[in-house]
This record gives structure tokens, sequence and C-alpha cells, in this order.
């Protein structure tokens, strides 16, 4: 079974009993406001690999304002802000609703 920790708006704090928690996941997404670079550093150090989408605050990082992932079979998006039902056709590249849609 694939553990996926999803996590967001660290805002440039990731304290140590977050990293311990989710140091077992075998991904960790990070659904925005990272903020600085040097913060998802922090976060790449626990060891599994990372996926990051751009927040609202996380102003010159080149990450991607949203991406779809397929896991086990499953397709989820991943964005910084969940979509109402009529927002949802706005995404750049709109998925039909509802849908796996973590967000921060």
């Amino acid at each position: 079974m694939l553990h996926i920790a999803v996590i967001a708006d660290a805002h440039d704090r990731f304290p140590q009993s977050v990293a311990d928690a989710i140091s077992a996941a075998d991904e960790i997404w990070h659904l925005g406001d990272v903020c600085r670079a040097t913060t998802l550093e922090t976060i790449r150090r626990i060891g599994p690999p990372v996926t990051v989408v751009k927040g609202n605050n996380d102003f010159f990082q080149p990450w991607p304002m949203e991406m779809t992932l397929e896991r086990a079979g499953l397709s989820f998006r991943l964005i910084p802000i969940s979509p109402s039902p009529n927002q949802a056709g706005k995404l750049r590249h709109p998925l039909p609703w509802p849908h796996p849609c973590p967000s921060g």
C-alpha cells in the first residue's frame, strides 16, 4: 500500500514533529505556501520524494500552480486551494466534478 503524506502551508516553518510524523511516507505532497526554497530543501531531507505546487505566498518560485499525478490507477489533482464546483472548470486542465483533489 502506498502512503502519501499531504501537507501544506509551511510558511517557512517546519517543526521536527511534522518531519517525524511524515518520514515513513512513500511520498510527500506539499500543496502550496512553502515560501522559501530552503524550506523545501528541509522537507526534501526527510527522505521520501517531494512533489510541490505553488501557493499564493510562493511568489518567485518556479513550481507549478497545479498538477495531476497518477497513483495506483487513480488520478489526483494537486492545487493549493480547493475549487468550488463552479470554479473547477476554470482550472488550467479541468477535471470533471467530483474528483480527488487534495488542496492546501
